[in-house]
């Protein structure tokens, strides 16, 4: 299950790539009843971030040391995941996707740069240090910010935003049954593989499911830009 994440890096630049024209959607202003009902009806854990919009504070440490909140989000479109530097698949394949969709669509338009930003939160914060955070993230791309935060607050925060992330034992695949301690023994980390688009004041726009393979990524950002006015 766990292995280097270097390995993971090298095979995941080779990954194949496909478009998924996704339907367009109508803006964040309110929610319709289907697409409430495409991610589930009321028991749904994302409702609640739907009624919070805009993202509620949260409050993190970068990979530079510094303060990460809620504020960073205002003023930039944001791209939003989670997960931990030891993922041997969906967190280096998504930023490396990020990077190459990112990149492509700066090179339509150079000022796109400066108007979205990549935040990727680990929810490993017994290994994911600011300095292992530092040298991970720089791999993908040194301008993208890396956080994470003390167990209890990556607590609140994902479950108000229906994040789900636990610890499993390498060894046994036992669930550890406690994130807000730190696991015994190897492990890894399973955790939500959806990453949320926000607009330039905070509210969720839409998340977007596996496979994140770069053209996908692409045509789903470059949609959601053009449709809710950040192109």
């Amino acid at each position: 299950m766990q292995s280097h994440a270097g390995a993971a890096l090298i095979s995941l630049m080779a990954l194949s790539c496909a478009v998924d024209a996704q339907a367009a959607r109508p803006p964040v202003v309110d929610w319709p009843t289907q697409f409430l009902g495409e991610h589930g009806g009321s028991d749904d854990p994302m409702l609640e971030l739907r009624r919070l919009r805009p993202v509620p504070d949260f409050r993190l440490t970068d990979q530079h040391g510094r303060p990460v909140t809620q504020a960073v989000m205002r003023g930039k479109w944001t791209v939003l995941f989670f997960g931990y530097t030891h993922c041997p698949d969906y967190c280096p394949a998504t930023l490396a996707a990020l990077r190459s969709a990112l990149h492509g669509l700066e090179r339509e338009d150079p000022q796109l740069g400066s108007r979205i930003q990549v935040i990727f939160i680990s929810v490993d914060p017994f290994r994911d240090t600011p300095a292992l955070l530092n040298a991970y993230i720089a791999y993908f791309d040194p301008q993208f910010t890396a956080a994470t935060g003390s167990p209890g607050e990556l607590q609140r925060l994902t479950r108000l935003m229906g994040i789900n992330y636990d610890y499993i034992d390498t060894a046994s695949g036992a669930s550890s049954g406690n994130v807000l301690h730190a696991p015994q023994g190897d492990y890894a980390v399973d955790h939500t593989a959806d990453f949320y688009v926000f607009d330039d004041h905070a509210r969720l726009l839409e998340w977007m499911k596996p496979p994140h393979t770069a053209r996908r990524v692409t045509a789903t950002l470059k949609r959601i830009l053009q449709q809710y006015g950040g192109w």
